[in-house]
């Protein structure tokens, strides 16, 4: 994944509003959450794990 500044915005922007969708299992929305992290830390942002945590659970 490109490390531009259009790509990081993108990524934090899905970072901060991902929800669970009606009918989506817990585990496929965790898989989702685990994805944009991954992907916001090829690009050098690190997201510390309490933050992590309050997302995810703002998320459900």
């Amino acid at each position: 994944m490109t490390k531009s500044l259009t790509n990081r915005l993108y990524l934090k922007q899905r970072l901060y509003t991902l929800q669970m969708k009606k009918g989506m299992s817990v585990k496929e929305h965790i898989e989702n959450f685990n994805k944009v992290i991954h992907d916001l830390k090829n690009t050098n942002i690190k997201i510390d794990d309490e933050d992590q945590a309050l997302i995810l659970l703002c998320s459900l």
